[in-house]
């Protein structure tokens, strides 16, 4: 008898493991697509307390409610400028606002309950809220035309924390994605501070579960600005006060006569004299510093993420083995942050190398620029899509200030056979770490990644099956130009009067010219059409475009 029931149980388990491989083979998918996973930067998702209440970033009610009793010390300071009583009033206040996300000593949350508002656990065509098509959402909106709304997903994270213990959240995550998709391979792309996660991620797992990687508006290598805030470089550029302002109310940093005038006034000039003692080495800034920025910014894992890795020493010891200030973090603390500079910034380039020359991955950078950065330090000047430095987004092109460019006679740096200066003469992509494959756009504001525009670079790129340069398709050179007006990302080929941007001066130009005069823009609309049947699935020919051109130009030329 027991001889029966053993053949019987041993022969169901003999069934039963004929049949897990086949459904293990119903479940992998031979889509051919790999699944897109976009590991979003700083912010983007809101931070909640245990209670729901969004603590960061601090509603519009919350910041009104910290900074108006503020108000009469300004005032003071403005008549008799007493610093030492602007300060009490300012310090507090900021408080205020980032005691709720508050780290402790050793890098941790003070209220343990503060966390992101959502983690996308599935992908975005089951997502319970509407994924807008500007900003970060634009790019998954785009990347799921081509790999579908099931094979696209999101990334978020806690921005307070090192990248190097988000990065073991995201390879649980990837893990997830492989599962639910039946993928044996994600490509991965990082945005803003989600470049650091990502890189902190494949130099602790590497790229056996990873298709391609795109580093987007990356703050990977650092912020110039952040090094300078970490080693007590600050000043006020007037002329980048202007270009803020008018950048912020036109959504255009093109120049215009707002800005003109108000720097000829000189009004920022005479603001920045005045606030200056704030600044300047001493008893104030030092107060900044000791009860502000270290021991609240300076305890985020994260932000210390920013600070390039050659400042990264310098700025350990200004903010923490300074004798000026009393802020001091545990020894835990400080190997954390150390783990990130030594694992993933000192290694940076050799690993970008080997993902470059692996056939099997596409690599890909892309960079904004011509916009104006917030004028806090030194490296203000600098050009920028608004938040992070191109020169650093670009990993390593060579890119003139804000408002200049590198000069009539200028000489490409690097000889290699191509041409890689913009057709303004303001980046020379040839000192970059991969100039083959970093692409440049003009005018295009900082991870906006728009869907049906901006955001088919980056879609193509992430979903690539080889590697692409920027030599591949004539409708992504290495330099774009992005149309705020008519929010229309085209080659930028620098041609005056230009105007649809399509390589050509012709009657539709003039045309497109005078209906904006008119007040009776249409470019939208226009470019649109222009943009109908157009699928981008790989390397497009010449004789495509100038067969897209030809169909366009028909329809607006009678």
């Amino acid at each position: 008898m027991k001889r029966r029931i053993f053949c019987v149980v041993l022969s169901v388990m003999m069934i039963f493991s004929l049949l897990v491989p086949s459904f293990a083979a119903e479940k992998k998918c031979n889509c051919g697509k790999a699944p897109v996973v976009s590991v979003v930067g700083f912010g983007h998702v809101p931070l909640v307390n245990g209670e729901g209440t969004q603590v960061f970033a601090p509603e519009a009610k919350t910041i009104v409610e910290a900074v108006l009793p503020c108000v009469p010390s300004l005032l003071q300071y403005l008549s008799d400028g007493d610093a030492g009583a602007l300060l009490d009033a300012v310090i507090p206040a900021a408080k205020q606002l980032f005691d709720p996300i508050k780290c402790d000593e050793n890098g941790d949350s003070v209220d343990p309950t503060v966390t992101v508002e959502r983690f996308y656990e599935t992908s975005c065509d089951t997502y319970d809220y509407k994924i807008k098509g500007d900003g970060q959402d634009g790019l998954s909106l785009e990347c799921a035309k081509t790999v579908g709304g099931d094979h696209t997903f999101i990334f978020s994270h806690d921005w307070r924390r090192s990248p190097m213990d988000t990065a073991k959240d995201l390879n649980d995550y990837i893990q997830k994605v492989k599962e639910t998709t039946g993928h044996d391979k994600v490509s991965i792309n990082g945005q803003s501070m989600g470049t650091c996660i990502v890189q902190a991620y494949l130099a602790q797992y590497g790229t056996k579960d990873i298709k391609n990687i795109g580093m987007f508006s990356g703050a990977f290598t650092g912020l110039e600005m952040c090094g300078d805030l970490f080693t007590g470089k600050l000043s006020v550029d007037a002329d980048g006060l202007t270009d803020i302002l008018v950048q912020a109310i036109n959504g255009s940093p093109d120049k215009n006569a707002l800005g003109e005038l108000l720097k000829y006034t000189g009004l920022f000039e005479k603001v920045i004299e005045k606030f200056a003692p704030l600044l300047n080495e001493g008893e104030y800034k030092d107060r900044l510093y000791d009860e502000l920025l270290i021991p609240y910014f300076g305890m985020y894992a994260g932000v210390w993420s920013f600070v390039p890795e050659e400042k990264f020493d310098e700025a350990i010891n200004y903010m923490y083995n300074n004798d000026t200030f009393s802020f001091r973090p545990s020894d835990s603390y400080i190997e954390k942050l150390t783990a990130y500079h030594d694992e993933v910034q000192e290694t940076l380039k050799e690993r970008c190398d080997e993902y470059y020359k692996d056939e099997n991955i596409c690599f890909s950078i892309v960079s904004n620029y011509n916009r104006q950065i917030a004028p806090v330090t030194p490296s203000s000047t600098m050009n920028s899509d608004g938040i992070i430095e191109t020169y650093r987004t670009s990993y390593g092109a060579t890119v003139a200030d804000r408002n200049t460019t590198l000069g009539e006679n200028y000489v490409q740096a690097v000889n290699d056979g191509h041409n890689h200066v913009s057709p303004d003469t303001v980046v020379d992509a040839s000192t970059c770490a991969f100039p083959e494959c970093t692409w440049f756009i003009k005018n295009l504001d900082h991870v906006k990644f728009y869907s049906d525009s901006s955001a088919a670079l980056h879609a193509w790129l992430i979903t690539a099956d080889k590697q692409y340069t920027v030599h591949s398709n004539p409708l992504f050179t290495q330099f774009l130009y992005y149309n705020n007006d008519a929010d229309y990302m085209s080659v930028y080929l620098d041609k005056y009067g230009d105007v649809n941007m399509d390589g050509e001066i012709d009657l539709v130009d003039a045309r497109l010219a005078l209906r904006h005069l008119l007040e009776r823009d249409e470019l939208q609309k226009v470019n649109l059409q222009r943009a109908d049947g157009i699928t981008i699935d790989g390397v497009i020919t010449k004789d495509e475009v100038q067969s897209i051109a030809d169909t366009y130009a028909a329809d607006y030329k009678a």
